[in-house]
């Protein structure tokens, strides 16, 4: 199918084949473990690969439905293709394992190991081709969605707004109508091409001898599936007919006009003529208020970058694409989304940071795209400051590893500590002050700050701020004075000092083993409030601190240690319960970062593995979202939604278009906060419900919920077009008739025009 690949017939028996092949290997495959038990020998299990591979061959065929249908296919379609890759991963592994053996085995153990991991590898080629299936559903299911994204952006972004909700079914209706007929034009289309590849133009089907079309010519040429069983001059007419006939005209009219017709009847029937007016301004405005943006971002584009116009709307394109491929991404892996302004926002944050003007998303590849919308990510979700998340990305790049996960790393690891002190690190505002630290303190952390996010905790813990370490260090590392100091603490305290090992870890900049040795130098709380004021100045004196943070330390430090003493009863209960992470009623998602710890111990994790699960979990935690979060989110990738279905001149030509139209002072009239109220005029005569007043007539006597509405010229040139419009939608809606749309005219206005497909 011309420009549809993967929702065609011929796709079908594709993956129709591959269920029969991989139906094929299992029943070999299964032979040959026989033969490898007899010899002792470890078998290759990949039942449950080949159960995913089969399953999902049975769903292609409802897979291809959907996406004549609905833009869900497009995610659904990702995810088919995400699973099988996944499959050849897991059986590639497999099969250098078969390979490896084969290398030190005897000649007939040899030949098994080789046989075997040749049977591993078609069924790897078959999850490989229907990954690629998989993909082809998607590229085409996205294609279609972004021909019409109007009607479905249209209804996500009315579904959950009082007032306008009635319109959401509809328009997924006419997105639906608008879907279908694009691959109608598709199929249309493919069918055009092969019969001008194989014959050529009309003029040369005329010239064809119908009695030369026998059934095994047709199937020689290729064109029996045009020709359904027909032969001779019959077959020619049909040929005849399919290269002339009309598509719906061009696709992004024919999507927008069959959309449309899907809609006819439900605006009349939903809402009162000065209603209707008053929504859909409402709605103008905030979609093409959308779109003026996009054009505003694109000339900021061309300024900042110093690209044309055009190479700006390609840029602005790429926004839309990166925002969407991870959304995608995101959502079938269950979690959240993000919006072209705040990716934007990191954009501008990453080059602030660098001091120049780099086109980040296009000239450095898609991985780093993906970590721009991570880094997004972890400004709108986990609520990073844009200054922050630029900075962590920065330090994605220096070290090249993805920046989620290094995200995930530090969680876990930051998590693992809080499950062992009972005391819940901040991870984001920990990494947020971490970002902020410079200078020799930064360095001694190498310069992550992931890194210093985790001495945060572990001085907090203490009692510490990381801050007071450089000025403790500072004062250690001036030996004469420090080392006096410690002895003037020695002799007015009473107290054995011994700060070698401090005065050591500040020389080599070991910030996390300087707090811990200050810690147990300076003794308890309870020590140092027994001391007089000049010996608890002298203490502090000696490890680099005035009396006041040194006893402010202690306060902290003596609440933490009080609260990790009452966390211990907790964690005996658990250890007493004797969950493990394994256990089939143990809820992963529900349990406590101490839950999760014990039993993983009780179940015998290692440290790494047990990072990995808190980080994971933690990272999912702090993308949860409030029901009023998720309806922001919504509105705003309503504005990314609309704001992309335009590009280049057309942006710029609708923008202004939109723009004089929205302030004309009708508009004003209608929808502004302005708006006059009613007032009653007394005339003789009936009241009028729903009326049209004309030059010349008298005012008419209304209803106290009218709105009078006025204006001269409106519509330019004269008041009739306007006029005979307000007359048509009030009798329509009087009498309870259908209110019609011409979807070519609304489509071009619109300048949708945006696939090539057909």
């Amino acid at each position: 199918m011309a420009g549809l690949d993967g929702l065609g017939k011929d796709d079908l028996k594709r993956v129709l084949d591959i269920r029969a092949a991989v139906a094929d290997v299992k029943s070999e495959i299964s032979t040959a473990n026989k033969e490898f038990k007899k010899l002792g020998l470890s078998v290759a299990n990949v039942n449950t690969e080949i159960s995913k591979v089969t399953a999902a061959t049975k769903g292609f065929a409802d897979l291809q439905d959907e996406a004549a249908k609905s833009a869900s296919a497009t995610a659904e379609a990702i995810k088919g293709e995400a699973k099988q890759l996944a499959i050849v991963r897991t059986l590639n592994i497999q099969i250098n394992e078969l390979t490896n053996k084969a290398i030190g085995a005897n000649e007939k153990q040899a030949k098994l190991f080789t046989n075997q991991a040749q049977r591993l590898s078609s069924v790897r080629d078959s999850a490989q081709d229907l990954a690629n299936e998989f993909g082809k559903i998607a590229d085409s299911s996205s294609k279609l969605d972004k021909s019409t994204m109007w009607f479905t952006g249209f209804s996500d972004f009315t579904k959950d707004i009082p007032g306008l909700r009635v319109f959401s079914g509809p328009f997924e209706d006419a997105a639906k109508a608008s879907r279908e007929t694009l691959i109608s034009n598709a199929k249309i289309g493919a069918l055009q091409d092969q019969i001008k590849d194989t014959v050529g133009d009309a003029s040369k089907i005329q010239k064809l001898d119908g009695r030369t079309l026998t059934k095994e010519k047709l199937k020689q040429l290729k064109l029996d599936n045009i020709t359904e069983g027909l032969t001779g001059k019959a077959a020619k007419d049909k040929l005849s007919s399919t290269l002339t006939a009309n598509k719906s005209a061009s696709s992004g009219i024919a999507g927008m006009k069959a959309g449309f017709k899907g809609l006819k009847g439900i605006i009349g029937k939903a809402f009162a003529p000065i209603a209707i007016i008053t929504t859909v301004v409402k709605a103008i405005k905030f979609i093409f208020g959308a779109m003026k943006k996009a054009s505003e971002q694109t000339a900021k584009f061309s300024n900042n970058l110093l690209i044309s116009r055009e190479a700006a709307n390609e840029l602005r394109d790429v926004t839309n694409d990166t925002v969407k491929e991870f959304n995608s991404a995101s959502k079938a892996a269950g979690g959240v989304a993000i919006t072209q302004e705040g990716l934007l926002k990191t954009m501008d944050a990453i080059n602030k940071k660098l001091g120049f003007q780099v086109n980040i998303l296009q000239d450095f590849g898609g991985e780093m795209q993906q970590n721009v919308a991570e880094a997004t990510m972890m400004s709108e979700k986990f609520g990073l400051s844009a200054d922050a998340s630029a900075k962590l990305f920065l330090e994605s790049v220096k070290t090249g590893k993805p920046l989620k996960e290094m995200t995930k790393e530090y969680f876990g690891q930051a998590g693992l500590l809080s499950s062992q002190e009972g005391l819940t690190a901040d991870v984001v505002g920990n990494l947020e002050e971490a970002t902020k630290v410079s200078g020799n303190l930064r360095a001694n952390f190498k310069g992550s700050s992931f890194a210093i996010a985790q001495g945060i905790f572990n001085a907090k813990r203490l009692g510490f701020e990381l801050a007071q370490m450089e000025g403790i260090s500072g004062n250690l590392l001036d030996f004469e004075s420090s080392i006096a100091s410690e002895m003037e603490a020695e002799l007015l305290t009473g107290k054995q000092l011994n700060l070698e090992k401090a005065r050591e870890a500040a020389l080599a900049g070991k910030t996390g083993v300087l707090m811990d040795e200050i810690s147990k130098q300076v003794g308890t709380q309870k020590d140092f409030l027994e001391m007089n004021v000049i010996q608890r100045q002298a203490l502090a004196k000696a490890v680099g601190l005035e009396a006041n943070e040194l006893a402010d330390m202690f306060d902290k430090r003596a609440k933490n240690d009080a609260l990790a003493k009452a966390n211990l009863k907790k964690v005996n209960e658990l250890k007493a319960a004797g969950l493990k992470i394994d256990d089939e009623n143990f809820d992963l998602e529900k349990a406590s970062l101490q839950e999760i710890r014990i039993a993983a111990e009780a179940a015998g994790k290692t440290e790494a593995e047990l990072r990995k699960i808190l980080g994971d979990q933690i990272y999912l935690r702090k993308s949860e979202q409030s029901a009023t979060e998720k309806f922001n989110e919504a509105m705003a990738r309503a504005k990314d939604i609309f704001a992309s279905f335009v590009s280049g001149d057309s942006l710029d030509k609708l923008a202004n278009f939109v723009e004089s139209f929205v302030s004309n002072p009708l508009m004003t009239l209608i929808s502004g906060p302005s708006a006059p109220k009613a007032s009653t005029v007394t005339t003789t005569g009936g009241t009028a419900s729903d009326f049209i007043s004309r030059p010349g007539q008298p005012i008419q006597k209304f209803r106290k919920d009218d709105v009078i509405v006025g204006g001269t010229s409106l519509g330019g040139g004269n008041n009739r077009e306007v006029t005979a419009l307000l007359r048509e939608l009030i009798v329509a809606v009087k009498e309870g008739g259908d209110v019609y749309m011409d979807g070519n005219k609304v489509g071009k206005s619109l300048a949708l025009v945006t696939s090539n497909m057909g």
